[in-house]
């Protein structure tokens, strides 16, 4: 029995070795040749990787909660980062400071029950 042979790209090698170049099995560039592929497209178009709906979901499950891990994670420095500066002095050219409160000040009726 001889083996079949395909050209692509100026170069002619049995499927077995396409199979090895390309890391795919023998089985699977006939299985595409079969179906009506050119010799082209069975030798490179990539494989789908997802091929089910499980797959697919356990896939994007998977990209959301990494997604998710790094929008928590940014928004864990943002926090601290924002914190250290919300408790900073600022010191602003043109922009009056605000007034400091005494802590009578804050209730004024206490103040006015002990005078």
């Amino acid at each position: 029995m001889t083996a079949r042979t395909l050209t692509h790209a100026g170069l002619t090698l049995t499927i077995s070795d396409w199979a090895k170049r390309i890391g795919q099995t023998p089985q699977f560039i006939n299985s595409r040749l079969r179906k009506g592929w050119t010799v082209e497209e069975a030798l490179t178009v990539s494989k789908r990787t997802y091929t089910t709906k499980a797959m697919r979901k356990k896939y994007l499950e998977t990209e959301f909660f990494k997604m998710v891990a790094t929008i928590d994670g940014a928004l864990q420095v943002f926090h601290k980062r924002a914190g250290s500066y919300a408790f900073e002095e600022i010191d602003t050219p043109g922009v009056p400071k605000p007034p400091q409160i005494d802590r009578r000040d804050r209730c004024p009726r206490v103040t006015q029950d002990r005078a």
